[in-house]
Parts: C-alpha cells; structure tokens; sequence
C-alpha cells in the first residue's frame, strides 16, 4: 500500500474532529484494514460551498459513507 503523512488543521478543526467521534472512527477503520496508523492517509476539510465543485461534494459525500460504519 503506498501512503503518505500528512497533518493539516486549521482553526476549529480539532475540535471539530474530536466531537464528530473521528478518532474512534480512525481506530476502528485501522482494525479493519489491519494496518498501522503510519499506514492510514486521512483528509478532513471544510471549505465553503461556493469553492466546491459539484465533483469535490460528491468525493466528500462518498467518503463520509465509507466511513460512517466506523462511527461510534
């Protein structure tokens, strides 16, 4: 599996992170795909609609179903 790592957090992100349950989700996906963290490449943005493409919101809406199962 090729992978990179990569941090990126803008103001509120975090916390915003940490109140949507991710890093249960993030721990119960790497269980699944048994691999390491170092292993897992995970982008978490919000931008405002006017700069999505109707292409970026549907990337985001397929990945938000891929993971919703890892939700708690």
């Amino acid at each position: 599996m090729t992978y990179c790592d990569v941090s990126v957090l803008f103001e509120g992100s975090y916390s915003a992170h940490k109140m949507k349950g991710l890093p249960k989700a993030i721990s119960a996906f790497q269980c699944a795909a048994q691999v390491g963290r170092e292993a897992i490449a995970c982008i978490i943005h919000n931008l405002p609609d006017h700069l999505l493409t109707a292409e970026d919101m549907a990337l985001m809406e397929d990945l938000r179903y891929a993971f919703s199962r890892y939700y708690a």
